[in-house]
């Protein structure tokens, strides 16, 4: 029987020669079929693709229609919707008068963020405001003045402010 420093010599030896032809053996780079790049990350779920891909194949969806599809294959409806709008604002969709969402591109191109507009352009600058000024009107609301009776102050009052009532009155009425 082998003592134990021969048993993890030995071991150890093994598992140097292991990671040394792991790391001699070269990686081959896998290509994105959708283009001539080598792929650089797995996709796992680009959802805007997705999005895109399935519009192309079925042109004329409602949003909805496409949102419940997604929703049916366990990913978010509201993402794929929100995508679409997205698409619509790069330019690889559009949609029409009644809703429905077309693409425009016949392959997919990565959705880039929209900066806003800081200035107008030049010709929208030079073009002359016409400021409309609105009147405002003030409309005052006045109370409709109610006959003050004791019935009505007392039904209005609790019993704390009854009684600084009567004792500003009788100070009042005694002198």
């Amino acid at each position: 029987m082998p003592d134990i420093k021969s048993a993890l010599a030995k071991a150890l030896d093994e598992w140097s020669r292991e990671e040394e032809t792991q790391f001699k053996q070269p990686e081959e780079k896998q290509m994105d079929p959708r283009s001539n790049m080598p792929q650089t990350f797995k996709i796992t779920n680009n959802i805007a693709r997705r999005t895109f891909e399935y519009v192309r194949d079925n042109p004329g969806l409602k949003a909805k229609e496409v949102g419940r599809h997604f929703g049916s294959l366990g990913l978010k409806p509201h993402s794929a919707v929100a995508m679409m709008s997205a698409s619509v604002a790069n330019g690889i969709m559009r949609r029409d008068e009644n809703s429905r969402y077309y693409t425009t591109i016949p392959e997919y191109r990565p959705l880039k963020k929209l900066k806003p507009k800081d200035k107008p352009s030049a010709g929208i600058a030079a073009l002359p405001v016409k400021r409309v000024e609105k009147k405002v009107e003030r409309v005052e609301r006045v109370m409709p003045i109610q006959q003050s009776t004791a019935s009505t102050i007392l039904g209005t009052l609790n019993v704390v402010e009854a009684k600084k009532l009567y004792q500003e009155l009788k100070v009042i009425f005694e002198g």
